[in-house]
């Protein structure tokens, strides 16, 4: 009886061990960001992603004007052996009178293996 509790005991801890590191290893987020300078003249974008150290994970952000249709778009790599990356863009031209939305953003991140 006791090497059955024993046993029951060693497999409900080794399932909660392996389930906490499943989700630590698969949580991955981002925050996409703008900046100005200071006459709302140019902008750029930064995409601040996270994810779990010893994991290859990828973060990517662009940005396009939409007054001169100025386009800049840059790609970074965690390479596994950082858990934050940062993405910025060039900076893009704005002139007025403009389009609205001034600029269109986006971006992305995701494992690569």
């Amino acid at each position: 009886m006791s090497k059955a509790k024993t046993f029951a005991a060693t497999f409900i801890i080794l399932a909660i061990f392996m389930t906490c590191a499943v989700v630590t290893s698969a949580s991955l987020s981002s925050t996409l960001n703008v900046y100005w300078n200071a006459r709302e003249t140019e902008a750029w974008a930064t995409n601040d992603c996270s994810g779990p150290l010893g994991r290859d994970f990828y973060a990517n952000v662009y940005i396009v004007s939409m007054s001169t249709g100025d386009s800049a778009n840059d790609t970074k790599n965690s390479f596994g052996i950082v858990s934050m990356i940062t993405a910025t863009t060039d900076h893009v031209a704005v002139t007025y009178p403009s389009p609205i939305p001034l600029v269109n953003y986006g971006g992305s991140h995701g494992f690569m293996d």
